[in-house]
């Protein structure tokens, strides 16, 4: 991580800058067990990049701020409740 200032700023520049082609990306055993099936229901980006060509370039490490958010929410829930607090029933 030298060179970010925060573990987000790397996740950022990994998402904007590691690319693979479409074709190794389907062909993976494990983004075919994964991915395929909510790809097939339409979910974005997946969906796209199934219907790619091959050699087509694509971005699979998305960063996400919502992600991002539901990460610390539940670590600040687990740091609560390590003190006897509770934020959800």
């Amino acid at each position: 991580m030298q060179g970010f200032e925060t573990k987000g700023a790397y996740s950022r520049w990994l998402s904007e800058n590691v690319k693979i082609p479409a074709g190794q990306f389907r062909k993976s055993d494990i983004n075919y067990t994964f991915t395929l099936p909510i790809a097939e229901q339409g979910v974005e980006p997946y969906a796209s990049w199934y219907k790619l060509p091959d050699d087509a370039l694509i971005a699979p490490l998305q960063y996400s701020r919502e992600y991002q958010y539901h990460r610390d929410r539940r670590r600040d829930q687990r740091l609560l409740e390590n003190n006897g607090l509770y934020l959800f029933p």
